[in-house]
Protein backbone atom coordinates (compact mmCIF):
# COMPACT_ATOMS: atom_id res chain seq x y z
CA UNK A 1 0.00 0.00 0.00
CA UNK A 2 2.91 2.38 0.76
CA UNK A 3 4.70 1.57 -2.13
CA UNK A 4 1.49 2.43 -4.50
CA UNK A 5 0.57 6.02 -2.76
CA UNK A 6 4.98 6.65 -3.78
CA UNK A 7 3.97 5.69 -6.95
CA UNK A 8 0.89 7.96 -7.16
CA UNK A 9 2.60 10.95 -5.14
CA UNK A 10 5.74 10.74 -8.10
CA UNK A 11 3.49 10.78 -11.04
CA UNK A 12 1.25 14.02 -9.48
CA UNK A 13 4.89 15.73 -8.69
CA UNK A 14 5.70 15.03 -12.60
CA UNK A 15 2.21 16.25 -13.93
CA UNK A 16 2.97 19.46 -12.27
CA UNK A 17 6.01 19.88 -12.99
CA UNK A 18 5.43 19.84 -16.46
CA UNK A 19 1.82 21.86 -16.11
CA UNK A 20 4.48 24.74 -14.50
CA UNK A 21 7.12 24.35 -17.46
CA UNK A 22 4.47 24.45 -20.08
CA UNK A 23 2.92 27.33 -18.77
CA UNK A 24 6.08 28.96 -18.01
CA UNK A 25 6.49 28.71 -21.77
CA UNK A 26 2.76 29.82 -22.96
CA UNK A 27 3.66 33.10 -20.63
CA UNK A 28 6.44 33.91 -23.21
CA UNK A 29 5.93 36.45 -25.55
CA UNK A 30 7.61 37.16 -29.10
CA UNK A 31 10.61 39.82 -29.14
CA UNK A 32 10.56 42.21 -32.40
CA UNK A 33 13.22 43.19 -34.49
CA UNK A 34 13.70 45.51 -36.93
CA UNK A 35 17.01 45.72 -39.24
CA UNK A 36 17.86 48.39 -41.54
CA UNK A 37 20.52 47.91 -44.01
CA UNK A 38 22.61 50.93 -45.56
CA UNK A 39 25.45 51.63 -47.16
CA UNK A 40 26.66 55.11 -47.94
CA UNK A 41 23.59 56.61 -46.64
CA UNK A 42 21.10 54.33 -49.42
CA UNK A 43 19.19 51.24 -48.35
CA UNK A 44 20.51 48.27 -49.59
CA UNK A 45 17.63 45.86 -50.71
CA UNK A 46 17.73 42.38 -51.72
CA UNK A 47 20.37 41.71 -49.05
CA UNK A 48 19.72 38.02 -47.25
CA UNK A 49 19.62 37.62 -43.62
CA UNK A 50 20.59 34.32 -41.96
CA UNK A 51 18.87 33.46 -39.01
CA UNK A 52 20.48 30.26 -37.01
CA UNK A 53 18.79 29.96 -33.90
CA UNK A 54 21.56 28.79 -31.13
CA UNK A 55 19.32 26.47 -29.06
CA UNK A 56 18.01 24.93 -31.99
CA UNK A 57 21.08 24.23 -33.28
CA UNK A 58 22.07 22.78 -30.44
CA UNK A 59 18.60 20.41 -30.33
CA UNK A 60 18.37 20.03 -33.29
CA UNK A 61 14.59 21.50 -33.78
CA UNK A 62 13.66 25.08 -35.01
CA UNK A 63 11.90 27.42 -32.11
CA UNK A 64 7.84 26.70 -32.59
CA UNK A 65 6.85 30.23 -32.05
CA UNK A 66 8.11 32.16 -34.65
CA UNK A 67 6.37 34.68 -36.87
CA UNK A 68 5.04 31.90 -39.78
CA UNK A 69 4.11 34.99 -42.38
CA UNK A 70 8.07 36.95 -42.11
CA UNK A 71 10.57 33.31 -41.24
CA UNK A 72 9.93 30.30 -42.79
CA UNK A 73 12.26 27.90 -41.03
CA UNK A 74 14.62 24.93 -41.86
CA UNK A 75 14.67 21.51 -40.41
CA UNK A 76 17.98 22.62 -38.61
CA UNK A 77 16.66 25.68 -36.83
CA UNK A 78 17.95 28.27 -39.40
CA UNK A 79 16.03 30.59 -41.53
CA UNK A 80 16.43 33.19 -44.16
CA UNK A 81 14.89 36.54 -45.09
CA UNK A 82 15.24 39.21 -47.50
CA UNK A 83 15.39 42.95 -47.31
CA UNK A 84 12.97 45.04 -49.12
CA UNK A 85 13.14 47.87 -51.54
CA UNK A 86 13.54 50.04 -48.73
CA UNK A 87 16.39 47.89 -47.01
CA UNK A 88 14.49 46.81 -43.95
CA UNK A 89 13.39 43.63 -42.27
CA UNK A 90 10.66 43.63 -39.57
CA UNK A 91 10.16 40.07 -37.70
CA UNK A 92 9.08 38.42 -34.65
CA UNK A 93 10.97 35.46 -33.05
CA UNK A 94 10.80 33.46 -29.73
CA UNK A 95 12.68 34.58 -26.78
CA UNK A 96 16.45 33.31 -27.18
CA UNK A 97 19.75 33.68 -28.35
CA UNK A 98 20.44 33.96 -32.44
CA UNK A 99 23.45 33.78 -34.84
CA UNK A 100 22.86 36.27 -37.94
CA UNK A 101 24.69 36.52 -40.67
CA UNK A 102 23.74 39.43 -43.75
CA UNK A 103 25.00 39.12 -46.84
CA UNK A 104 24.93 41.48 -49.78
CA UNK A 105 26.34 40.38 -53.13
CA UNK A 106 29.81 41.53 -51.96
CA UNK A 107 30.05 41.50 -48.26
CA UNK A 108 29.14 39.76 -45.26
CA UNK A 109 28.93 40.00 -41.88
CA UNK A 110 28.02 37.86 -38.50
CA UNK A 111 26.79 39.44 -35.38
CA UNK A 112 24.67 37.59 -32.31
CA UNK A 113 21.31 38.65 -31.19
CA UNK A 114 19.86 38.19 -27.82
CA UNK A 115 16.27 38.34 -27.46
CA UNK A 116 13.76 38.58 -24.51
CA UNK A 117 10.38 38.22 -23.76
CA UNK A 118 8.04 40.48 -25.86
CA UNK A 119 11.53 43.14 -26.57
CA UNK A 120 11.28 45.24 -29.30
CA UNK A 121 14.66 45.53 -30.70
CA UNK A 122 15.72 48.14 -33.82
CA UNK A 123 19.18 47.52 -35.68
CA UNK A 124 20.90 49.41 -37.73
CA UNK A 125 23.92 48.35 -39.92
CA UNK A 126 25.96 50.33 -42.09
CA UNK A 127 28.40 48.91 -44.94
CA UNK A 128 31.50 50.58 -46.70
CA UNK A 129 32.26 50.49 -50.53
CA UNK A 130 35.89 50.61 -49.55
CA UNK A 131 35.79 47.32 -47.86
CA UNK A 132 36.34 48.74 -43.93
CA UNK A 133 34.01 46.85 -41.39
CA UNK A 134 30.66 47.24 -41.31
CA UNK A 135 28.82 49.31 -38.33
CA UNK A 136 26.64 47.79 -36.32
CA UNK A 137 24.22 49.54 -33.74
CA UNK A 138 21.38 48.48 -31.69
CA UNK A 139 18.72 49.39 -29.85
CA UNK A 140 16.74 47.23 -27.48
CA UNK A 141 13.71 48.35 -25.29
CA UNK A 142 14.08 46.48 -22.74
CA UNK A 143 17.98 47.72 -22.16
CA UNK A 144 17.67 51.20 -22.80
CA UNK A 145 19.08 52.86 -25.76
CA UNK A 146 22.06 51.33 -27.53
CA UNK A 147 21.82 47.59 -25.72
CA UNK A 148 24.51 45.74 -26.89
CA UNK A 149 25.82 48.30 -29.60
CA UNK A 150 29.22 47.18 -31.17
CA UNK A 151 30.99 49.75 -33.28
CA UNK A 152 33.82 48.93 -35.17
CA UNK A 153 36.72 51.60 -34.56
CA UNK A 154 36.81 54.00 -37.91
CA UNK A 155 39.77 54.48 -39.67
CA UNK A 156 40.34 57.69 -40.30
CA UNK A 157 40.24 60.46 -37.99
CA UNK A 158 38.12 63.58 -37.56
CA UNK A 159 39.58 66.95 -38.58
CA UNK A 160 37.58 69.59 -35.96
CA UNK A 161 34.33 69.41 -34.99
CA UNK A 162 31.05 70.98 -36.70
CA UNK A 163 27.26 71.18 -35.96
CA UNK A 164 25.06 69.69 -37.39
CA UNK A 165 21.27 71.39 -37.91
CA UNK A 166 18.25 68.86 -38.39
CA UNK A 167 14.84 69.85 -39.00
CA UNK A 168 12.02 67.78 -40.31
CA UNK A 169 7.92 68.36 -40.94
CA UNK A 170 5.88 66.52 -42.05
CA UNK A 171 4.80 67.00 -45.83
CA UNK A 172 1.45 65.98 -45.48
CA UNK A 173 0.16 68.73 -42.58
CA UNK A 174 3.27 71.02 -42.49
CA UNK A 175 3.89 70.17 -38.70
CA UNK A 176 7.07 69.20 -36.75
CA UNK A 177 7.72 65.35 -36.28
CA UNK A 178 9.71 64.32 -33.09
CA UNK A 179 11.14 61.18 -32.36
CA UNK A 180 12.35 60.94 -36.11
CA UNK A 181 15.83 58.05 -35.34
CA UNK A 182 18.64 60.58 -37.45
CA UNK A 183 22.29 58.54 -38.67
CA UNK A 184 24.98 59.92 -39.96
CA UNK A 185 27.07 57.28 -41.68
CA UNK A 186 30.23 56.30 -39.96
CA UNK A 187 29.29 57.50 -36.58
CA UNK A 188 27.39 55.51 -33.80
CA UNK A 189 25.66 58.40 -32.05
CA UNK A 190 22.20 57.89 -31.18
CA UNK A 191 20.23 61.07 -32.65
CA UNK A 192 16.33 61.78 -32.00
CA UNK A 193 14.81 64.86 -33.13
CA UNK A 194 12.86 66.55 -30.07
CA UNK A 195 9.03 67.93 -29.82
CA UNK A 196 9.52 70.21 -32.14
CA UNK A 197 11.24 68.42 -34.90
CA UNK A 198 14.99 69.63 -34.26
CA UNK A 199 18.00 67.91 -33.82
CA UNK A 200 21.40 70.02 -33.17
CA UNK A 201 24.34 67.29 -32.70
CA UNK A 202 28.14 68.14 -32.61
CA UNK A 203 30.06 65.76 -35.53
CA UNK A 204 33.70 65.70 -36.50
CA UNK A 205 34.53 67.55 -40.08
CA UNK A 206 33.60 65.99 -43.14
CA UNK A 207 31.26 64.50 -45.67
CA UNK A 208 28.35 62.25 -44.77
CA UNK A 209 24.90 61.05 -45.76
CA UNK A 210 22.14 61.48 -43.09
CA UNK A 211 19.17 58.94 -43.03
CA UNK A 212 15.94 59.48 -41.44
CA UNK A 213 13.37 56.61 -39.93
CA UNK A 214 9.95 56.88 -38.54
CA UNK A 215 7.30 53.86 -37.82
CA UNK A 216 4.83 56.07 -38.99
CA UNK A 217 6.95 57.68 -42.16
CA UNK A 218 8.54 57.02 -45.52
CA UNK A 219 12.76 57.26 -44.78
CA UNK A 220 14.86 60.05 -46.50
CA UNK A 221 18.55 60.25 -47.04
CA UNK A 222 20.81 62.96 -48.15
CA UNK A 223 23.78 62.52 -49.37
CA UNK A 224 26.97 64.47 -49.43
CA UNK A 225 26.34 66.70 -46.92
CA UNK A 226 29.70 68.93 -45.85
CA UNK A 227 29.93 69.61 -42.47
CA UNK A 228 33.30 72.01 -42.01
CA UNK A 229 35.17 72.57 -38.82
CA UNK A 230 33.64 75.05 -36.55
CA UNK A 231 30.61 75.53 -39.04
CA UNK A 232 26.97 74.65 -38.97
CA UNK A 233 25.15 72.40 -41.01
CA UNK A 234 21.63 72.73 -41.79
CA UNK A 235 19.13 70.69 -43.46
CA UNK A 236 15.09 70.65 -43.68
CA UNK A 237 13.40 67.21 -44.36
CA UNK A 238 9.78 66.75 -45.39
CA UNK A 239 8.89 63.46 -44.71
CA UNK A 240 5.64 61.73 -46.28
CA UNK A 241 3.45 59.43 -43.98
CA UNK A 242 3.62 55.59 -44.73
CA UNK A 243 1.07 54.75 -46.98
CA UNK A 244 -0.59 58.06 -47.22
CA UNK A 245 -2.52 58.24 -51.02
CA UNK A 246 -1.73 60.62 -53.13
CA UNK A 247 -3.92 62.79 -54.47
CA UNK A 248 -4.58 61.71 -58.29
CA UNK A 249 -2.48 63.02 -60.97
CA UNK A 250 -3.10 62.67 -64.92
CA UNK A 251 -0.49 62.63 -66.96
CA UNK A 252 -1.71 63.81 -71.08
CA UNK A 253 0.23 62.90 -73.74
CA UNK A 254 -0.26 63.03 -77.38
CA UNK A 255 -2.11 60.60 -79.42
CA UNK A 256 0.42 59.11 -82.15
CA UNK A 257 -0.93 57.09 -84.51
CA UNK A 258 0.94 53.94 -85.71
CA UNK A 259 2.62 52.98 -82.19
CA UNK A 260 2.47 50.01 -80.11
CA UNK A 261 0.42 51.93 -77.55
CA UNK A 262 -2.43 53.33 -80.31
CA UNK A 263 -2.38 49.76 -81.29
CA UNK A 264 -3.48 48.28 -78.03
CA UNK A 265 -6.01 51.13 -77.03
CA UNK A 266 -7.92 50.11 -80.37
CA UNK A 267 -7.75 46.56 -80.16
CA UNK A 268 -8.81 46.97 -76.69
CA UNK A 269 -11.83 49.35 -77.06
CA UNK A 270 -12.47 47.87 -80.22
CA UNK A 271 -16.03 46.13 -80.65
CA UNK A 272 -14.95 43.17 -83.07
CA UNK A 273 -12.48 40.89 -83.26
CA UNK A 274 -9.41 42.87 -84.56
CA UNK A 275 -5.64 42.67 -84.68
CA UNK A 276 -3.98 45.63 -85.61
CA UNK A 277 -0.01 45.90 -86.33
CA UNK A 278 1.42 49.29 -86.06
CA UNK A 279 4.22 51.26 -88.22
CA UNK A 280 6.16 50.75 -85.15
CA UNK A 281 5.85 47.20 -85.18
CA UNK A 282 6.97 47.17 -88.37
CA UNK A 283 9.88 48.52 -87.80
CA UNK A 284 11.06 46.45 -85.17
CA UNK A 285 10.45 43.20 -86.90
CA UNK A 286 12.23 44.70 -90.11
CA UNK A 287 9.19 43.56 -92.02
CA UNK A 288 9.85 45.29 -95.34
CA UNK A 289 5.91 44.49 -96.92
CA UNK A 290 2.77 43.64 -95.80
CA UNK A 291 2.78 39.89 -96.44
CA UNK A 292 5.56 39.45 -94.20
CA UNK A 293 4.17 41.74 -91.25
CA UNK A 294 0.96 39.46 -91.26
CA UNK A 295 2.46 35.87 -90.41
CA UNK A 296 3.04 37.29 -86.83
CA UNK A 297 -1.11 37.66 -86.52
CA UNK A 298 -3.18 34.72 -85.40
CA UNK A 299 -5.49 33.45 -87.62
CA UNK A 300 -4.07 34.38 -90.82
CA UNK A 301 -2.00 32.10 -93.11
CA UNK A 302 0.12 33.35 -95.74
CA UNK A 303 -0.01 31.73 -99.15
CA UNK A 304 2.73 31.65 -101.05
CA UNK A 305 4.72 34.36 -99.59
CA UNK A 306 1.97 36.93 -101.03
CA UNK A 307 -1.66 36.18 -100.19
CA UNK A 308 -2.94 35.85 -97.05
CA UNK A 309 -6.02 33.44 -96.03
CA UNK A 310 -8.17 34.36 -93.00
CA UNK A 311 -9.45 32.21 -90.19
CA UNK A 312 -8.30 29.34 -93.16
CA UNK A 313 -11.36 30.68 -95.66
CA UNK A 314 -9.98 31.14 -99.17
CA UNK A 315 -9.39 34.31 -100.80
CA UNK A 316 -13.05 34.18 -102.24
CA UNK A 317 -14.19 34.91 -98.88
CA UNK A 318 -11.83 38.03 -97.68
CA UNK A 319 -11.68 41.45 -98.80
CA UNK A 320 -8.95 44.13 -99.22
CA UNK A 321 -9.23 47.59 -98.55
CA UNK A 322 -6.74 50.59 -98.50
CA UNK A 323 -8.13 53.83 -96.41
CA UNK A 324 -11.77 52.38 -96.45
CA UNK A 325 -11.62 51.30 -100.01
CA UNK A 326 -11.87 48.35 -101.98
CA UNK A 327 -9.27 47.64 -104.37
CA UNK A 328 -9.32 45.17 -107.21
CA UNK A 329 -6.39 42.18 -107.53
CA UNK A 330 -4.36 42.91 -110.16
CA UNK A 331 -4.86 39.59 -111.61
CA UNK A 332 -7.74 39.17 -113.07
CA UNK A 333 -8.61 35.84 -112.75
CA UNK A 334 -8.35 35.84 -108.80
CA UNK A 335 -9.80 38.19 -106.14
CA UNK A 336 -7.07 37.83 -103.76
CA UNK A 337 -4.94 40.62 -103.96
CA UNK A 338 -0.91 39.95 -103.52
CA UNK A 339 0.00 42.10 -100.19
CA UNK A 340 3.58 41.73 -101.30
CA UNK A 341 3.44 44.83 -103.30
CA UNK A 342 2.74 47.39 -100.22
CA UNK A 343 5.80 47.81 -98.86
CA UNK A 344 5.21 48.83 -94.85
CA UNK A 345 6.83 52.28 -95.49
CA UNK A 346 3.66 53.40 -96.77
CA UNK A 347 1.42 52.65 -93.93
CA UNK A 348 0.46 53.85 -90.52
CA UNK A 349 -1.37 50.83 -89.62
CA UNK A 350 -2.74 47.39 -91.05
CA UNK A 351 -6.38 46.41 -89.53
CA UNK A 352 -7.50 42.76 -89.47
CA UNK A 353 -11.39 42.40 -88.84
CA UNK A 354 -12.16 38.64 -88.36
CA UNK A 355 -16.17 39.56 -87.17
CA UNK A 356 -18.73 41.43 -89.59
CA UNK A 357 -19.43 45.23 -88.87
CA UNK A 358 -21.81 48.03 -90.77
CA UNK A 359 -19.29 49.88 -92.31
CA UNK A 360 -17.19 46.90 -93.81
CA UNK A 361 -18.13 44.77 -97.40
CA UNK A 362 -21.62 42.73 -97.31
CA UNK A 363 -19.86 40.35 -98.78
CA UNK A 364 -17.41 39.55 -95.67
CA UNK A 365 -17.19 36.12 -94.67
CA UNK A 366 -14.00 35.47 -93.74
CA UNK A 367 -12.48 38.35 -92.69
CA UNK A 368 -11.26 42.10 -93.94
CA UNK A 369 -7.86 43.39 -93.81
CA UNK A 370 -7.54 47.33 -94.05
CA UNK A 371 -4.69 48.94 -94.90
CA UNK A 372 -4.00 53.09 -93.70
CA UNK A 373 -1.43 55.05 -95.52
CA UNK A 374 0.93 57.68 -93.55
CA UNK A 375 -0.61 61.09 -92.86
CA UNK A 376 1.52 64.26 -92.76
CA UNK A 377 4.28 64.04 -90.14
CA UNK A 378 4.47 66.24 -86.68
CA UNK A 379 8.43 67.23 -87.44
CA UNK A 380 10.47 66.66 -90.37
CA UNK A 381 12.09 63.43 -91.15
CA UNK A 382 14.16 61.89 -93.45
CA UNK A 383 14.59 57.74 -93.45
CA UNK A 384 17.41 55.42 -95.68
CA UNK A 385 17.75 52.25 -95.39
CA UNK A 386 19.47 49.52 -97.79
CA UNK A 387 18.95 45.85 -97.94
CA UNK A 388 20.65 43.06 -99.43
CA UNK A 389 20.33 38.88 -99.65
CA UNK A 390 21.85 35.78 -100.05
CA UNK A 391 20.46 33.00 -102.18
CA UNK A 392 22.37 29.80 -102.53
CA UNK A 393 20.62 28.73 -105.85
CA UNK A 394 20.90 32.14 -107.19
CA UNK A 395 23.47 34.64 -106.02
CA UNK A 396 26.89 34.04 -107.45
CA UNK A 397 25.50 30.94 -109.58
CA UNK A 398 25.22 30.35 -113.24
CA UNK A 399 21.94 31.94 -114.08
CA UNK A 400 20.56 32.36 -117.92
CA UNK A 401 19.51 36.14 -119.37
CA UNK A 402 19.36 37.88 -122.38
CA UNK A 403 19.80 41.16 -123.99
CA UNK A 404 17.17 43.34 -122.97
CA UNK A 405 16.47 47.44 -122.56
CA UNK A 406 18.55 49.22 -120.43
CA UNK A 407 16.22 49.77 -117.95
CA UNK A 408 15.02 46.41 -117.38
CA UNK A 409 16.50 47.01 -113.91
CA UNK A 410 12.85 49.72 -113.35
CA UNK A 411 10.65 47.14 -114.47
CA UNK A 412 9.92 49.28 -117.46
CA UNK A 413 10.73 47.84 -121.38
CA UNK A 414 12.46 50.97 -123.43
CA UNK A 415 11.21 49.44 -126.67
CA UNK A 416 13.99 46.97 -127.31
CA UNK A 417 11.31 44.29 -126.78
CA UNK A 418 8.56 45.65 -129.44
CA UNK A 419 7.86 44.10 -132.34
CA UNK A 420 10.01 45.41 -135.59
CA UNK A 421 7.99 47.55 -137.80
CA UNK A 422 7.79 45.03 -140.59
CA UNK A 423 6.24 42.31 -138.26
CA UNK A 424 4.01 45.07 -136.76
CA UNK A 425 2.66 46.28 -140.12
CA UNK A 426 2.47 42.53 -141.49
CA UNK A 427 0.19 41.86 -138.15
CA UNK A 428 -2.04 44.88 -138.73
CA UNK A 429 -5.76 44.35 -139.00
CA UNK A 430 -5.80 41.07 -137.94
CA UNK A 431 -3.09 39.73 -140.42
CA UNK A 432 -1.36 36.78 -139.66
CA UNK A 433 2.49 35.54 -141.16
CA UNK A 434 2.06 32.69 -143.36
CA UNK A 435 4.01 31.44 -146.54
CA UNK A 436 2.87 32.17 -150.09
CA UNK A 437 1.35 29.01 -151.63
CA UNK A 438 -0.87 27.73 -154.37
CA UNK A 439 -3.74 28.16 -152.08
CA UNK A 440 -2.91 31.14 -150.26
CA UNK A 441 -1.39 33.46 -153.20
CA UNK A 442 -1.77 37.10 -150.53
CA UNK A 443 0.88 34.92 -148.07
CA UNK A 444 4.50 36.34 -147.61
CA UNK A 445 7.48 35.09 -149.40
CA UNK A 446 10.34 33.29 -148.34
CA UNK A 447 12.59 36.51 -148.49
CA UNK A 448 9.84 38.54 -146.66
CA UNK A 449 9.73 35.66 -144.11
CA UNK A 450 13.34 35.52 -143.71
CA UNK A 451 13.53 39.49 -143.34
CA UNK A 452 11.26 38.66 -140.42
CA UNK A 453 12.88 36.59 -138.74
CA UNK A 454 16.45 38.74 -139.11
CA UNK A 455 14.37 41.77 -137.80
CA UNK A 456 14.10 39.38 -134.23
CA UNK A 457 17.45 38.33 -134.16
CA UNK A 458 19.46 39.15 -130.94
CA UNK A 459 16.25 39.52 -128.66
CA UNK A 460 15.86 36.23 -127.98
CA UNK A 461 19.07 34.81 -128.05
CA UNK A 462 20.13 33.50 -124.13
CA UNK A 463 23.51 33.44 -122.67
CA UNK A 464 24.92 32.59 -119.11
CA UNK A 465 25.14 35.27 -116.42
CA UNK A 466 26.31 35.48 -112.90
CA UNK A 467 23.85 37.73 -110.73
CA UNK A 468 24.55 39.22 -107.54
CA UNK A 469 23.18 38.95 -103.92
CA UNK A 470 19.35 40.53 -103.83
CA UNK A 471 19.32 44.16 -103.28
CA UNK A 472 17.21 46.91 -102.25
CA UNK A 473 16.66 50.69 -100.79
CA UNK A 474 13.74 52.82 -99.51
CA UNK A 475 13.55 56.32 -98.92
CA UNK A 476 11.12 58.29 -97.13
CA UNK A 477 10.85 62.25 -96.68
CA UNK A 478 8.30 64.69 -94.58
CA UNK A 479 7.56 67.59 -93.66
CA UNK A 480 5.09 70.38 -91.84
CA UNK A 481 4.75 73.57 -92.15
CA UNK A 482 1.97 75.46 -89.64
CA UNK A 483 1.25 79.64 -89.83
CA UNK A 484 -1.54 80.70 -87.41
CA UNK A 485 -4.76 78.47 -88.12
CA UNK A 486 -3.25 76.44 -91.57
CA UNK A 487 -1.09 73.37 -90.77
CA UNK A 488 0.22 71.69 -94.29
CA UNK A 489 2.41 68.83 -94.87
CA UNK A 490 3.67 65.65 -96.66
CA UNK A 491 5.36 62.81 -96.47
CA UNK A 492 6.96 61.44 -100.26
CA UNK A 493 7.95 57.99 -99.99
CA UNK A 494 9.74 55.23 -102.19
CA UNK A 495 11.29 51.78 -102.60
CA UNK A 496 13.34 49.29 -105.08
CA UNK A 497 14.00 45.92 -104.58
CA UNK A 498 15.46 43.32 -107.35
CA UNK A 499 16.06 39.22 -106.77
CA UNK A 500 17.22 36.31 -108.82
CA UNK A 501 15.96 32.71 -108.70
CA UNK A 502 17.03 29.92 -110.79
CA UNK A 503 14.68 26.77 -111.24
CA UNK A 504 15.53 23.65 -112.69
CA UNK A 505 12.36 21.11 -113.58
CA UNK A 506 12.77 17.41 -115.35
CA UNK A 507 10.09 17.11 -117.82
CA UNK A 508 9.16 13.15 -118.15
CA UNK A 509 6.62 11.87 -120.32
CA UNK A 510 5.33 7.80 -120.06
CA UNK A 511 3.08 5.73 -122.07
CA UNK A 512 0.90 2.22 -121.13
CA UNK A 513 2.89 -0.53 -123.75
CA UNK A 514 0.54 -2.54 -125.48
CA UNK A 515 -0.17 -6.03 -124.50
CA UNK A 516 2.14 -5.57 -121.21
CA UNK A 517 2.24 -3.10 -117.74
CA UNK A 518 5.28 -1.56 -118.30
CA UNK A 519 5.53 2.17 -119.44
CA UNK A 520 7.33 3.38 -122.27
CA UNK A 521 8.79 6.74 -121.73
CA UNK A 522 7.68 9.04 -124.72
CA UNK A 523 9.58 12.30 -123.80
CA UNK A 524 12.37 13.51 -121.48
CA UNK A 525 13.90 17.02 -121.60
CA UNK A 526 15.03 19.32 -118.65
CA UNK A 527 13.96 23.27 -118.38
CA UNK A 528 16.10 25.71 -116.98
CA UNK A 529 14.48 29.44 -116.09
CA UNK A 530 16.18 32.18 -114.26
CA UNK A 531 13.73 34.98 -112.57
CA UNK A 532 14.43 38.21 -111.87
CA UNK A 533 12.03 40.19 -109.93
CA UNK A 534 12.12 44.25 -109.76
CA UNK A 535 9.75 45.97 -107.85
CA UNK A 536 9.33 49.87 -107.59
CA UNK A 537 7.10 51.98 -105.71
CA UNK A 538 6.67 55.62 -104.81
CA UNK A 539 3.64 57.09 -102.28
CA UNK A 540 2.85 60.63 -102.09
CA UNK A 541 0.36 62.45 -98.94
CA UNK A 542 -0.05 65.77 -99.03
CA UNK A 543 -2.93 67.71 -96.04
CA UNK A 544 -3.92 71.00 -95.61
CA UNK A 545 -5.65 71.77 -92.72
CA UNK A 546 -7.45 75.27 -91.36
CA UNK A 547 -8.74 74.86 -88.12
CA UNK A 548 -9.88 71.93 -86.11
CA UNK A 549 -13.11 71.47 -88.79
CA UNK A 550 -11.60 71.61 -92.53
CA UNK A 551 -9.01 69.05 -93.96
CA UNK A 552 -7.91 69.17 -97.49
CA UNK A 553 -5.91 65.57 -98.25
CA UNK A 554 -4.47 63.53 -101.05
CA UNK A 555 -3.15 60.24 -101.09
CA UNK A 556 -1.10 58.86 -103.95
CA UNK A 557 0.35 54.73 -104.11
CA UNK A 558 2.44 53.80 -107.71
CA UNK A 559 3.16 50.35 -107.09
CA UNK A 560 5.02 47.72 -109.72
CA UNK A 561 6.22 44.81 -110.07
CA UNK A 562 7.74 43.02 -112.93
CA UNK A 563 9.08 39.30 -113.53
CA UNK A 564 12.00 38.70 -116.51
CA UNK A 565 12.35 35.54 -117.21
CA UNK A 566 14.67 33.34 -119.17
CA UNK A 567 14.01 29.88 -120.22
CA UNK A 568 15.61 26.75 -121.76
Amino acid sequence: MDRLMLYWSAALIAMLVSMSASGETENQQLAEFSIYLFQEGLPIADAELTILSVNAHQTGTPPESASPDVISWRGNGGATVRTNDSGSIAAKLPPGSYHMKMTTSDQSFVFDLPLRSAENVQILLTFYPDGRAPQLNIESSVAGTMAGAETLPETTEAQGEGTLNVKVFSVETGRPIRDVQVFVSGLNQQLRTDDEGRLEATVPAGSYSVSLLHPAYSSQTQDAVEIADGQMAELSFNLTPAGVELAEYVVLEPYLAGTLASVIEEQKTSTEVTTVLGAEQFSRSGDSDVASALRRASGLTLVGGQFIFIRGLGERFSSTLVNGAAIPSPDATRRVVPLDLFPTNFLESVLVQKTYSADRPGEFAGGTLEMRTRGIPDAFFFNFSASTGFNDNASFSNGLTYKGGGIDFLSFDDGARKLPDSIASALANGGTIQPQTVFNPNGFSPQEIETFGEDLSGVWDVSKKTPGPDRGFDVALGNVFERGNIRAGFIAAGGWNQQFRNQNEINREFTPTTGSNTLRMIQDFDTRRSLQTMELNGYLAADIEYSDNHRIFSRTMFLRQAVDETRI
